[in-house]
């Protein structure tokens, strides 16, 4: 049927009803409580029941759409079809985005990592990972101090890798090595020779020289790599027994 005027649910009022229902695949009812699409009792303002509810938002050539849905098992999904980002803001402001190809930026729109954030982040528990940590800046024990940790734990499951590496400008200042022969530790000159170097038969080596000084399991200083118990020279001052 046409109608030219208005639909009343009542001989007295103009324009409005109780109820409406259109019936089809899905059925649209409306009603004081909102409008229905596959269910007649509507909690929300709109609310959508079936088996995959979906709604579909499309713009100029992007038609494979941006989805909002949930499936049977009650797990929802938002998802942008298209090659294109996704971002979720607040106050009017873009705050985290995911990219085309998965990345998450939080506090830029362009993620250059698989998680990339601008700011400040607080952990509260334990950061776990099997690859590489870099760190740019200082590590900080407090929102006060610089450069400094309460703890470290750093452990390696690969023989012989350096578990933990310092780098200047012009070399390798630190290393610790998983290893339980030969070097395990070594502090080094920005020309990466060892100011001090431990091994793992107990042996230290002092000196960024071609025979440093070693201090060898007994507790022996030499000068050289087969003198024991002995050392060129020693210069000190305001000894007392």
């Amino acid at each position: 049927s046409t109608f030219a005027g208005h639909i009343s649910g009542s001989s007295t009022s103009t324009g409005s009803f109780g109820a409406v229902s259109i019936n089809g695949s899905p059925n649209i009812h409306g009603d004081s409580d909102g409008i229905g699409l596959g269910i007649t009792n509507p909690a929300k303002d709109f609310h959508i029941h079936g088996s995959t509810p979906t709604v579909r938002l499309t713009a100029g050539g992007y038609t494979s759409g941006v989805d909002l849905l949930m499936d049977t098992g009650g797990t929802a999904y938002l998802s942008n079809r298209n090659n294109g980002s996704l971002k979720f803001s607040t106050n009017n402001t873009i705050r985290a985005t995911i990219g085309s190809g998965g990345s998450i930026g939080i506090g830029t729109e362009t993620p250059s990592a698989t998680l990339d954030v601008v700011g400040n982040v607080e952990v509260s528990s334990h950061i776990t990972g099997s690859g590489n940590l870099e760190i740019a800046g200082n590590i900080s024990g407090s929102s006060t101090s610089t450069g400094s940790f309460a703890k470290l734990e750093l452990t390696s499951n690969i023989t012989g890798s350096d578990v933990f590496t310092v780098d200047g400008l012009n070399g390798r200042l630190f290393t610790v090595t998983d290893e339980m022969s030969g070097s395990i530790f070594s502090a080094n000159l920005i020309s990466g020779l060892p100011v001090i170097e431990a091994f793992s038969d107990n042996r230290v080596n002092i000196g960024p020289f071609s025979s440093p000084i070693q201090i060898d399991s007994s507790g022996n200083i030499s000068g050289s790599s087969t003198s024991t118990g002995s050392f060129g020279r020693v210069e000190a001052s305001n000894i007392s027994g």
